[in-house]
Parts: structure tokens; C-alpha cells; sequence
């Protein structure tokens, strides 16, 4: 009793000290010092707890972890808001408190989710003894469970929060048990979304995982042990960046925790909260009595280091009658479908009508005095922009009244006007979207055009429209490093097989005349390509019944993936074996040469840490309110008030932002720190000068999309920025060489057939599983040694229910094996 009391006296922890004895547990009220503000809780007897301030966990750069062993356990809860609650030392009940990792049944789940159970006594049955604990507050108490050696040495076990929102206790005289849960977080991490800026973005791995992870407000470092590492001497596993595009659809957001097992699942990992990190390993690694090579990261992914872990083996003894031996046969096959985001057209769905002005809006111009002209959203015409492309010369394409740099035919409507096909290569509007093609693929291309003609002779332009005599006013060029593998130009043989399909229509004096191909082609090699649609090839309109040429509009571009091409990258990895029993899971993610598929590993480091960046905005202003007529475009015209911000910017945020479709990427930041995303965004140039805006505010009848946010005001002192993680150029013939880490004689794979591989590796014979209770605390890192059937083997936990003052562990094990020659086919 002395020891103790000097013990607890040397840590500072004065005040009223009253000691009774329960059962084998001393039990010890005490008043600590403010600065401490916490519960203890310990169920056994024979130590005193660790005194610490709520700080989060410092940044070590460490390169070995040994084995943990386990001896007196101590539990505390920690209020991380207050410093002036009791400190209190409480008890439980006998074989009821018990911390589980739960990683199902097999070794192939991407997640051991912890949980830690425990009652605390309620010795004077007094109602709501333990009710300050039931806040509704998910991060407001911290729980710590620790293990104490003979030396008052702790090391953590795990580290959880303890659920907030269910309280329950018996309504009865003298005294009970009042039960808790922590949890890891990981759960509740559903529903959970990132800023919506973070969306367009793409992040080397682990950045993404801490991002994830922060939701469960652990602040812990994060341990790697990878099974699928790029087989490359520069890019290593932190290098494989994640795209979250395809996270968001019609404005609705995919939540953290989904994301974190897609990534997790598609890397063939398995993750768990154990020792105050989260460690994240490969199923080959699992078997691993040293898991040497780790990567280690800090709270926020960056990484600090190289670590080895060492694990502990054992031979505990067992409970009698509790053994149980299950045998699980190699897979004949394993048969993974990815679940590709991408699209069987290899061109953004809106590549001939995206607005160029903004992520929303399409806007003419506004001058300033002028007012501000708004395209409506559904006028034929004026929404066919050509966003994706840029123009090459000028004399014959520059004719729009805006130089807005769209594909705009709408001048040519003079009966002079003359281009050769010369002429044409050098003046032709070019997609910076260039799609990744596959050799032997076949492919599909398809467009649509519609032309407004004034005819002269109706007779001899339907005969000409028929025969192809006027497919030349949409001639286009397909290229691959500089040779031209597709085009419909009269000059060149392949065009007689490329033959749009016409027809026509009137409305008054006007003809359209619309174009349609479908066109099917392979290539005999892969790699990107460029596509180019050229000035239209006319020596004279009077050789075509045409008076005049007044507009050119392309309503559908489209490059398609056929039917019987594997767009998915899904693979079956086929043994000669007389097992029948087969794996199959569907992965969200893949590592795809194919840029159009969007979620796909790259290989690929940013050339900066910074992230977000500020565009100056200067003075805010509330420009005054602009009124004309004559802008609704559809019956009853009215006048319509606009309220506009605007500020200048450099011409490298303006084309950023505007050219590159990083709109979506701008929020508002407050001087409080509070953020919101900042979307309804307009911009103009005029001459060399750029300037960026939103509407706060507007009256009457104005034709704009239905989706669109009025912007609140700015404030003088707030900041508006934008996300953007910036990459380097990424050859992307890396993205198709995998191997599995330490692996020999494995040679080089796609991303997919290597995963592939790998769950045939870890079971490729017959295996065991393993069910029973231990008379000893087994961790989830550690590996039970059992002789069964003439052979001594390792078996990896799965599922771990401690109990712990009992000092027992039921466990569900499957043996660790692995071996990378077999032989192994694909379908």
C-alpha cells in the first residue's frame, strides 16, 4: 500500500486520497492537479497510471518496433476538452472487459476493425453515476488501453473513442455495472466526406489515406508493408497517385470510408489501429515474421521513414476442447473485375459543348459599363463550344465576334471565301484531350455536324450532299506521333471509305444539312493520339449549290470502345490443379495505360507540397447592377439586374481555372478558418486583361441552368484559393510493370494480373484454419505456431476477442503460406 501511495504521490497527484479494499482491487478516488484533465480506469491491481497532457502524438522517425508483450493492463478515458474533471480510478467486472480486432474469416479483408468493451461500477446506485460520459460527442473522450510491466513501464496497446451516444444502466438498489464501448473510428467514418475541392484532385497514396483516416481523429502514423510494388528503380510504392474524380456524379459525393477500402481492397491490403499506428499490410506480407521494409508515414502522409517490425511467434496453450480445424482448398482460379469509372467513349462526355467560361455558365462577354450578356442554356446555337480545343492559325478560323477561341464556323457566309486542302492542315482547331488507344482495339469513331446553308440549286445539292461531294466541310485528321492514321481529307486514299451519311432539312430560306459517321478502325500500335477538325475545304461555294455558309455546328464526337474489347482491365488467373473452388471479387481501382479510365493508379510524385494556393483577389466590390434588354432570349422579354463581383487576376490563374477546368477547385475561406466551395464562377478576357467573378444576385426572369447557386457576398477579410496538387508529365508505360514485394522469380505483370497472383501465392496448397481459445493475449501482429497433421506451422490471427482479466484469447487463424512458382495462366 505504501509503495503505491509513494507512487502516486511522486507523480504529483495530491489532494484527498481514500483507499478501500474491494474484492482483490484497490480502489482510489484522488483529486488530481488542473493541468491533467482525464479519467484513469484499471481493472487489476499492482500499478499506477501514466500521467499525460492531451497533446497529439509526436512525429518519431523510428526503424525497428519490437514485439509487445503483455502484462497488467490499464484502460484510460480521456476527456479531451476539459482539464477539470476527478481523477478517478474505478472498477470492472470480472471476464467482461475484452478488445477484439474483427477481420472476418479469411486473411483477404481490407480491414481488422477494433473495438473495446468494458463495464465500470456503480457502487451506491446513485442514477446517472457515469452520465457526463454520454455527450453525443464522437471525439470528446479518448480511450487508451495500455500494458504495464513489473517496472511501471507503459506501452500502448490501442487507442480508440469511446461511443457517445448509448447509455444504459439498471434502475435498481445497491450496486451495478455500467457497460462502455471505444471503437477505432474507422466505422464511423461512413458518411464522412472530404472538402469538395479535394474531388478534382489526385493524391500520392498515402496523403489520400491520412486524409481518410482524419476523420476518426486518432492522429496516428501510418505503417506500410506493400505486397504490389512498381517493378522500377525510381518509383516506389508512396509514388502510386489516386484520382478521385470519379467520386463525384451530379454533385454527390462518395464518403471517406468508401473510398479508404476501395484503395485498400485494389492494393490487396488488410489495415488495423494497433500500438497507436495504423498499420497497413500486404496479404503476401502477413506470413512475414519480420515485416522488413516498411514505409512509414506521419499523422499527415508524408513520409518520415523505413521501419522494421518484428513479430512475435508463439506456441500458447489452449483451452481444452476449444481446438478447430478447418481445411481450405487452392483457388483453380481467382477472378477479379474491375469496376472501371471510365467510359466506352474515350472523349469527355462534353467535349463539343463544354462551356469554355466557366464550370456552369456559358456568358458572351461582359465589358465593363457594357452589362453582362448570359447564353441561355438550351439555345441550339450558342452551347455548342468547343471547349476542350485550341486553334492553330488564325486567317481562316479566327471569324467569331467574341475570341473566345471555341470552333465557330459562323463566318464563313461569303461567297468568296476559298481554302485548299493545304491551306486546311495549317488552319484547324485541336483537341488537347488526347485518348489513349490500344493496338489491335478496335474502335468506333463517331461524329454528327450540322450545317446552315443557303442553297441555290436544291437539285444539284441533294445530289451532292448524297454522293459526298460536300463531306469536305468536315474534314479531320487522327494522329500518332506526327503520321496521320485517320482522316476523311479528298487527298488521301482512306477517305473514299469515309462517307457521312446526309441529310436535310428547311426552315424558310435556311437548309440545314446535317453529317453523321460511324466509322470503325484499329490501330497497330498503342499510345495517344491527336484529333484535329480542319477549315473546311471549299474552292468555291457556287461548286456546291451554296450561296452562302452560315454556321457549322458539331453536335457529337465520340471515339467508342467496341463490344468485345476488355475496357474493365478485369483478369481470371487460371492454375492446372483438380480443385474447383475459385475466388472472385470485384476492385474499384486498376493501373491502366488507358488515360480515359479514371480510376486508375498513375505512378507519379507531386513537385511541390503545397497544395492550395490564393488568387489575389484586391478589393471586394459590388459592381453596380447592370439593366438591359433584349438578353432573355425567349417571350416575355424583360430586363434582368445582375449583381456581379469581379476582380482581376494573372493570365496563368486565368487560364488554370478556365482553360484547364480547375473551377471546380476554388473555395472561400473565411478569417475564422470556415471554408465553402465557391462554384458559380464566370471570367472574361479582355485584350491582356483577366478577370474572374460570380453573381451574388439577380432579378427577373433569367435563363440560366437549374442547378445554379447565387453566391453569397464576400467579406472584405476573406480569402478566396483553390486545390491543386501539381504532377509532373507521367510516362504511363510504367503504369503497366508490377511485381510482389520480395517475390523471387516473380517476374514483371500488370497491375491486375500481379494482385492476381498474389492471392494465388498465399494459398497455393491445401491450408488450414485454425479456431480456438489461448490461455495467453495474442495481438494482432503476432503469429501462433501449432503442430497439426506431421508439421509444424505458422498461423495468422484473423479475428482476436482478449479478454482482459482473464489474460485468455479466442482466435480465428488461417495458416501463412506462400510460394511464388507456380504456375499460373491467363484467360
Amino acid at each position: 500500500m505504501s509503495n503505491l501511495y509513494d507512487s502516486y504521490q511522486a507523480n504529483n497527484l495530491d489532494g484527498i486520497i481514500i483507499f478501500s479494499l474491494v474484492s482483490d482491487t484497490i480502489v482510489i478516488d484522488f483529486n488530481p492537479p488542473g493541468e491533467y484533465g482525464y479519467t484513469v480506469f484499471t481493472a487489476q491491481f499492482g500499478f499506477s497510471p501514466a500521467i499525460e497532457e492531451y497533446t497529439p502524438d509526436p512525429v518519431l522517425i523510428i526503424d525497428e518496433l519490437q514485439p509487445l508483450d503483455v502484462n497488467d493492463i490499464c484502460i484510460q478515458i480521456i476527456d479531451t476538452y476539459d482539464n477539470d474533471r476527478l481523477f478517478n480510478v474505478e472498477l470492472t467486472e470480472k471476464a467482461y472487459a475484452k478488445m477484439t480486432w474483427d477481420g472476418g474469416d479469411d486473411m483477404y479483408s481490407a480491414l481488422m476493425v477494433a473495438k473495446l468493451v468494458f463495464n465500470m461500477w456503480v457502487p451506491d446506485a446513485s442514477d446517472g453515476h457515469f452520465f457526463h460520459l454520454f455527450t453525443g460527442d464522437e471525439k470528446r473522450y479518448k480511450v487508451k488501453l495500455w500494458t504495464v510491466d513489473a517496472d511501471e513501464t507503459f506501452d500502448l496497446i490501442w487507442q480508440g473513442f469511446l461511443l457517445p451516444d448509448f447509455y444504459e444502466e439498471p434502475y435498481t438498489n445497491g450496486g451495478f455495472f455500467v457497460g462502455f464501448t471505444a471503437v477505432d473510428m474507422v466505422g464511423a467514418m461512413k458518411g464522412k466526406f472530404l472538402k469538395p475541392w479535394f474531388y478534382n484532385n489526385r493524391f500520392p497514396i498515402a496523403k489520400l489515406l491520412s486524409y481518410c483516416l482524419a476523420e476518426t481523429g486518432l492522429e496516428q502514423q501510418i505503417i506500410v508493408a506493400p505486397s504490389l510494388i512498381p517493378n522500377n528503380d525510381f518509383w516506389k510504392w508512396k509514388d502510386i497517385c489516386v484520382s478521385l474524380s470519379h467520386y463525384v456524379s451530379s454533385g454527390k459525393y462518395t464518403d471517406v470510408y468508401q473510398i479508404l477500402i476501395d484503395v485498400l481492397e485494389a492494393n490487396g491490403l488488410t489495415m488495423y489501429s494497433f500500438r497507436g499506428y495504423w498499420f497497413i499490410v500486404g496479404i503476401t506480407r502477413k506470413k512475414d515474421e519480420v515485416l522488413t521494409g516498411c514505409f512509414v508515414f506521419n499523422t499527415t502522409g508524408d513520409p518520415i521513414g523505413i521501419l522494421d517490425v518484428y513479430k512475435k511467434v508463439s506456441t500458447p496453450l489452449m483451452a481444452k476442447g476449444t481446438p478447430h480445424i478447418t481445411a481450405f482448398t487452392p483457388w483453380k482460379a481467382v477472378n477479379l473485375n474491375y469496376d472501371i469509372k471510365g467510359s466506352k467513349n474515350l472523349f469527355p462526355d462534353d467535349i463539343v459543348n463544354k462551356p469554355w467560361f466557366g464550370s456552369h455558365y456559358l456568358i458572351n462577354q461582359f465589358l465593363l459599363g457594357n452589362g453582362i450578356g448570359t447564353t441561355p442554356n438550351d439555345d441550339y446555337y450558342r452551347t455548342s463550344f468547343f471547349g476542350y480545343w485550341t486553334k492553330v492559325n488564325a486567317p481562316l478560323l479566327d471569324l467569331n465576334r467574341f475570341n473566345e477561341n471555341r470552333l465557330n464556323y459562323r463566318a464563313f457566309n461569303s461567297p468568296s471565301y476559298s481554302c485548299t486542302e493545304s491551306a486546311a492542315l495549317a488552319n484547324y482547331f485541336e483537341c488537347s484531350e488526347q485518348p489513349y488507344l490500344k493496338a489491335g482495339t478496335a474502335y468506333e469513331i463517331e461524329m454528327e455536324m450540322v450545317a446552315s446553308l443557303s442553297v441555290d440549286n436544291f437539285t444539284d445539292f441533294s445530289e451532292k450532299l448524297k454522293n459526298g461531294a460536300l463531306d469536305k466541310l468536315f474534314a479531320f485528321q487522327m494522329l500518332h506521333n506526327g503520321d496521320e492514321i485517320l482522316t476523311n481529307r479528298p487527298s488521301v486514299g482512306m477517305s473514299a471509305d469515309i462517307r457521312y451519311a446526309t441529310s436535310f432539312s428547311q426552315n424558310g430560306a435556311i437548309t440545314y444539312a446535317t453529317f453523321k459517321l460511324k466509322y470503325e478502325f484499329k490501330t497497330e500500335f498503342s499510345g495517344k493520339v491527336i484529333f484535329r477538325i480542319l477549315s473546311p475545304i471549299v474552292t468555291s461555294f457556287s461548286s456546291m449549290s451554296i450561296n452562302s455558309f452560315t454556321r457549322m455546328v458539331s453536335n457529337v464526337l465520340k471515339i467508342n470502345v467496341l463490344d468485345d474489347y476488355d475496357f474493365t482491365e478485369s483478369t481470371r488467373a487460371v492454375r492446372d490443379i483438380n480443385f474447383t473452388k475459385e475466388y472472385e471479387n470485384t476492385v474499384k481501382f486498376g493501373c491502366s495505360q488507358d488515360i480515359s479510365i479514371k480510376n486508375s493508379f498513375g505512378l507519379n510524385y507531386p513537385i511541390t507540397d503545397q497544395y492550395f494556393w490564393d488568387i489575389p483577389v484586391g478589393v471586394f466590390g459590388l459592381i453596380p447592377p447592370f439593366v438591359f434588354a433584349d438578353k432573355h432570349f425567349f417571350a416575355p422579354d424583360v430586363d434582368l439586374d445582375f449583381f456581379l463581383y469581379t476582380w482581376g487576376i494573372d493570365q496563368n490563374t486565368f487560364n488554370l481555372l478556365f482553360k484547364s477546368d480547375w473551377q471546380k477547385c476554388v473555395f472561400v475561406e473565411s478569417a475564422t478558418g470556415e471554408q465553402r466551395a465557391l462554384k458559380s464562377l464566370y471570367a472574361n478576357q479582355m485584350g491582356a486583361a483577366y478577370r474572374m467573378g460570380f453573381l451574388s444576385d439577380f432579378e427577373g426572369q433569367c435563363v440560366i441552368p437549374k442547378d445554379y447557386k447565387k453566391e453569397p457576398a464576400l467579406a472584405s477579410d476573406d480569402e478566396v484559393k483553390y486545390m491543386r496538387v501539381w504532377y509532373p508529365f507521367e510516362d504511363i508505360d510504367s503504369r503497366g510493370n508490377w511485381i510482389i514485394w520480395g517475390a523471387d522469380g516473380s517476374t514483371e505483370n500488370t497491375f491486375a494480373r500481379t494482385l492476381a497472383n498474389a492471392i494465388h501465392y498465399v494459398r497455393p496448397e491445401t491450408i488450414y484454419s485454425l479456431e480456438s481459445t489461448f490461455l495467453q493475449s495474442i495481438l494482432p501482429n503476432e503469429l501462433i505456431q501449432f503442430t497439426y497433421y506431421g508439421q509444424t506451422r505458422n498461423f495468422i490471427p484473423t479475428r482476436l476477442e482478449l479478454d482482459l482479466t482473464l489474460g485468455k484469447t479466442t482466435a480465428k487463424t488461417e495458416e501463412a503460406k506462400y510460394a511464388d512458382d507456380i504456375d499460373i495462366t491467363y484467360e
